[in-house]
């Protein structure tokens, strides 16, 4: 399924660089505007799947307004599939070259069995079935012992998130660098590439499709996702709007770090 996935998903970033219309065309579950290169992308990845996917399984995404089943007929217990075709809308809006999708697939158990992500714009990929898992062609191997891992986070917090804003500078300085790309999907690949040391989003403003791809890499063992005390992270469901806190990292000793340091921030 990798071959057939990074096909697509390369034939579907051409376009996506090409330029597809902005254009408001109605509203998303969540009550945001929808514009047509969300709808665009959504429609060719789920006919994608429809054409590879051979289990039964509920499509949840972000701009259509009710989950449907593909293959209702196929005597395979009920899977589900969480898609974000487009995050980072606001970067593809303002010509910014960080926009990435997420696909999910989980059993009827609610336990990860394969995952997509991209970046539309850089090609970087991640592909995790129940057997392996690759980023751009290569096994993840987790991180290397030894290597030292970046001192720099991916950090996303709005004003009423944080009670001590003294705590907070100390925190932030903690870091040789913060930043924020402005599409969880592909900051967290940048956190699995380590380009970055960890990812924190504490709005309580994430859903499931921003991270869904992920929770293969932590079944995998070389992922750490957690909420922000450090306790491992659990689906609350599958809407797609319910908030998530998150702090996602590869080393353990780091994120225990950021999570110590989060403590008196929150």
């Amino acid at each position: 399924m990798e071959k057939k996935f990074v096909s697509f998903f390369n034939l579907l970033s051409v376009l996506v660089r090409k330029g597809i219309s902005p254009k408001a065309v109605g509203k998303n579950s969540k009550g945001q505007t929808t514009k047509f290169f969300d709808v665009y992308c959504e429609k060719r990845i789920i006919n994608f799947l429809r054409q590879n996917i051979k289990y039964k399984a509920t499509v949840i995404s972000e701009e259509i307004a009710e989950p449907f089943i593909i293959n209702p007929a196929s005597h395979t217990p009920m899977h589900y599939i969480i898609i974000d075709p487009v995050d980072g809308s606001d970067n593809y809006m303002n010509s910014v070259g960080f926009v990435c999708v997420g696909i999910a697939v989980f059993d009827s158990d609610y336990e990860p069995v394969l995952s997509f992500a991209g970046n539309y714009f850089t090609g970087d990929y991640f592909y995790a079935d129940s057997k392996k898992a690759v980023i751009n062609g290569k096994p993840v191997k987790g991180r290397i012992a030894g290597k030292p891992v970046r001192n720099s986070a991916l950090l996303v917090m709005s004003n009423n998130t944080f009670k001590n804003g003294q705590a907070l500078l100390k925190f932030a300085d903690s870091f040789e660098s913060i930043r924020s790309l402005g599409a969880t999907v592909g900051e967290i690949l940048q956190v699995l590439m380590g380009n970055y040391g960890v990812f924190v989003d504490v709005r309580g403003k994430l859903s499931l499709e921003n991270f869904a791809p992920y929770f293969i890499a932590q079944k995998h063992g070389f992922l750490i996702i957690t909420d922000p005390e450090g306790r491992p992270l659990k689906l609350k469901g599958l809407e797609l709007v319910t908030g998530y806190d998150l702090v996602a990292a590869v080393d353990p000793g780091f994120h225990r770090k950021v999570i110590k340091g989060l403590k008196p921030v929150i």
